[in-house]
């Protein structure tokens, strides 16, 4: 589990994915693959270096943490 960001901002909700601006790029990110809480954005270490997210500086790792939004 990766912290990809403390920083983005929500674009666009569909029922299944999430458009998200982070660092100037929007991003689409599957519901099933991603939390937010108010800690920051939270998604598998494998879809944020996909995205390109692994390399924002706010990285973490750990479990899912509680849900919010």
């Amino acid at each position: 589990m990766t912290l990809a960001t403390t920083a983005f901002q929500i674009v666009r909700r569909t029922a299944n994915a999430l458009q998200v601006r982070v660092d100037g790029r929007e991003v689409w990110l599957p519901n099933s693959q991603v939390r937010w809480t108010a800690d920051g954005l939270w998604l598998p270490t494998w879809l944020a270096k996909a995205r390109g997210l692994a390399s924002s500086p706010s990285r973490a790792t750990g479990d899912w943490p509680s849900c919010r939004g």
